[in-house]
């Protein structure tokens, strides 16, 4: 079978029911979506990375309470 564009303007394959019509999301949609993920990666490294500060002081028997470290005023 040969899919292609029939009179009429429609394709094959919108009638075998291969296609499926999607919402296009703004341009404003989705910069805001990217800045929502790039700072949860970001808020992700640096926790991953404070763990391993932690980890690496507690070996050397300095533990160092979670959370804001140091104490912010």
């Amino acid at each position: 079978m040969q899919f292609g564009l029939q009179s009429g303007g429609k394709f094959e394959h919108d009638e075998v029911g291969w296609y499926r019509e999607v919402k296009v999301k703004s341009e404003e949609s989705q910069r805001v979506r990217a800045i929502l993920v790039a700072r949860s990666r970001l808020v992700s490294i640096r926790r991953d990375i404070e763990n391993q500060v932690r980890s690496i002081i507690k070996e050397i028997w300095f533990p160092i309470p979670k959370g804001d470290w140091p104490p912010v005023p």
